[in-house]
């Protein structure tokens, strides 16, 4: 797993690519709190079988911190939700 560094907007963004033209392609962005380097166990078995790229959001692992926030209505109109995500860890 070799990172990268793009500037996108002015913000530093890492991210870890296994390109290979012809398979399907799978994004993995970082999971919250954390960086994507929670990929770097299973990196090796899942770039045999796709085209992958995984990238540290802005605020997380090797990115730059956002300049801005945006919060939107993550909820769609609805009142409950469940959020699912890796958490390292978690019991």
């Amino acid at each position: 797993m070799k990172f990268q560094t793009t500037i996108i907007d002015g913000i530093g963004v890492r991210f870890a690519a296994s390109r290979t033209a012809g398979k399907p392609q799978m994004l993995l962005a970082s999971p919250q709190p954390m960086s994507v380097l929670t990929c770097r166990n299973w990196w090796d078995q899942i770039s045999q079988s796709f085209d992958v790229v995984a990238v540290d959001l802005p605020n997380h692992g090797g990115s730059d911190p956002a300049r801005r926030v945006t919060v939107g209505d993550a909820g769609c109109g609805h009142t409950r939700m469940a959020w699912a995500s890796a958490d390292v860890g978690a019991a």
